[in-house]
């Protein structure tokens, strides 16, 4: 990573360092992203590390940006984190970029089946967003996700019930069939970003 501008903010005890860092990437790393970082002054020692990351150029990492909402229970937020990431074309594709395959129809398909679960999980009805998945998801493993997180959540009337089922069907394996395997291939994007197991998927 390459830093291109340092900075100094405020005077005395107050003063912190601040770097920006261009983003540097590899293969195996995945998409990297640019970021100010901040080192502030304690004990005559410049520690306390702030990080803020640059806007994303990726798909990979908008997407990202909304998980972190969706982990935090901040339902509204992420939905609409998540619906910037679909509509927004001018989001790269690493994996495309890098000859890699295409990734873009299953981090859409992926984010319309968290939309979904944030919808049900903010005690919105659900179905209409899942129906949404099974019309508009082009990646199918997150469609079969999505109506069994349906018969989970019509079923025993929750969100867990819902995301118990869908993690049931994505632990599918068998002869000639990985489902686990096939989502942490799919969703891999390189050691240095976030890793999915297929419990990652639905874990509420």
């Amino acid at each position: 990573v390459g830093i291109d501008r340092v900075g100094f903010e405020g005077t005395g005890a107050a003063t912190a360092i601040v770097l920006h860092s261009q983003p540097a990437s590899s293969l195996a790393a995945g998409p990297a992203r640019g970021g100010t970082y901040r080192y502030t002054l304690s004990s005559g020692r410049f520690t306390a590390l702030q990080a803020d990351l640059d806007p994303p150029v990726f798909l990979f990492h908008a997407i990202a940006d909304a998980d972190a909402l969706f982990e935090r229970g901040q339902w509204r937020e992420a939905i609409a984190a998540y619906e910037r990431a679909i509509a927004d074309r001018t989001l790269r594709d690493w994996k495309f970029e890098n000859g890699r395959g295409a990734s873009r129809d299953a981090l859409v398909s992926y984010a319309l089946f968290r939309v979904a679960v944030a919808a049900a999980a903010s005690g919105d009805d659900a179905n209409p967003a899942i129906d949404r998945v099974i019309r508009e998801a082009k990646e199918p493993v997150f469609l079969n996700a999505a109506e069994a997180f349906r018969k989970g959540y019509q079923e025993r009337e929750s969100v867990t019930g819902g995301c118990l089922e869908a993690t049931r069907y994505l632990a599918t394996t068998g002869a000639g069939i990985d489902t686990p395997g096939y989502v942490q291939r799919l969703m891999d994007h390189g050691y240095a970003n976030p890793q999915f197991t297929y419990r990652d998927i639905c874990p509420l």
